[in-house]
């Protein structure tokens, strides 16, 4: 098993204001359509208005407050993607309802508590990618919607349509998907072309979800127009669906689901940085940055004093978070008592020294409450 470890440059923390709220506020009066999300010609700045709610998501709930109803919503919402998935080549027409419910739910959890479900969609079980993948990537426009105080139903169609987006996959050989290489031409061209007859497969089966399949179907677009399906540029591309691409871009960064060696998050924003006004409109991947943390939820870390934590919610000061300990280099046997620290507070004593990028499959490290059990009671 390769372990990867990332310690960020200070150039890095200097350009970006992790601290910092958004400058792009502005508060919008449009009202919900029900529509295919069309763009208006402009950049992420110059869409965001038309999709804004007018007032700001407060934070309701505690970690510990939410947790219990988040692994319910979670669960509900898994077995509704996947007999969603199951349908979509044998059925012509399915119904969305149980999945449109669930998903809901579950952007209304995230919503109350941006950390839970994002603590939760690393940690829970990885054993199927496609699922895996989506509900990352829909907790990631969950969390950036709510940054940018985007609209609920924008934000619930973000999240449907990130959970739908790798359904492609389904038909692409498993040799390939299995692989975890960097997968050669003829091997990514297979790949885009599983994802396309997935969008179409969609478009039959989805008929009556117009807004749904509109993202879906604008997700693998970019800035510079070197994306796919239609090669659509800048200004074509809705702001939703830039969203549901820089999500999409990340997480395959960090995750191990399509790639052999995941990046630490750390280094998955760098490489990131570095496709803004590219790949990517500048102030769209700059948002999207100061959205998450260098140190995201979820994410694996090691402080100074050598013990390996989890991020467990962000601070005020996006580079020193709350963590959990699930591993201490000093003792050979289990945590049996949770042991938290918040860094902002404790940061003379404690503090991070670099981000570790591990397969989610080193379960003693990922999730703690199956080889602890008592630390979540």
């Amino acid at each position: 098993m390769t372990v990867r470890t990332f310690e960020p440059t200070k150039e890095l923390n200097n350009k970006l204001s992790l601290t910092a709220k958004p400058t792009f506020r502005t508060i919008s009066t449009a009202t919900q359509s029900t529509s295919p999300y069309q763009s208006t010609r402009g950049g992420f700045l110059a869409q965001l208005e038309s999709f804004q709610a007018l007032d700001d998501y407060p934070a309701e709930a505690s970690f510990n407050q939410e947790i219990r109803r988040a692994r319910k919503i979670f669960k509900r919402l898994q077995d509704s993607l996947r007999q969603v998935l199951a349908r979509l080549e044998k059925q012509p027409k399915i119904n969305l309802g149980p999945l449109l419910d669930s998903n809901q739910a579950f952007v209304t959890s995230l919503l109350r508590n941006p950390d839970v479900m994002l603590y939760l969609t690393r940690t829970e079980s990885q054993r199927e990618p496609i699922i895996s993948f989506g509900f990352r990537m829909a907790a990631w426009a969950v969390l950036f919607g709510r940054f940018l105080n985007l609209r609920q139903d924008v934000i619930e169609d973000m999240s449907v349509a990130a959970l739908l987006c790798k359904a492609g996959y389904m038909s692409a050989p498993h040799y390939i998907l299995n692989a975890k290489n960097a997968p050669n031409p003829q091997a990514r061209e297979l790949l885009k072309w599983s994802l396309v007859k997935g969008m179409e497969s969609l478009q039959r089966s989805l008929s009556n979800h117009p807004r749904i399949i509109a993202l879906v179907g604008n997700h693998q677009e970019r800035h510079d127009g070197s994306g796919f399906p239609k090669g659509k540029s800048a200004g074509d591309i809705p702001l939703p669906g830039q969203i549901l691409g820089v999500c999409d871009h990340f997480e395959a960064l960090i995750s191990d689901d399509f790639r052999a060696t995941p990046l630490p998050a750390p280094e998955a924003i760098r490489e990131l940085y570095g496709h803004r006004g590219r790949q990517f409109d500048r102030p769209l991947v700059e948002a999207f940055i100061q959205a998450i943390g260098l140190y995201p939820t979820g994410s694996l870390v090691k402080l100074n004093d050598d013990r390996i934590a989890i991020v467990m919610s962000q601070s005020t000061d996006r580079l020193k978070p709350k963590v959990m300990i699930i591993s201490e280099p000093k003792k050979n046997w289990p945590l049996l008592k949770r042991k938290e620290l918040n860094l902002e507070k404790n940061c003379a004593a404690n503090f991070i020294i670099c981000s570790i990028a591990t397969p989610p499959t080193t379960e003693h490290l990922w999730n703690p409450e199956k080889s602890n059990p008592g630390l979540f009671r």
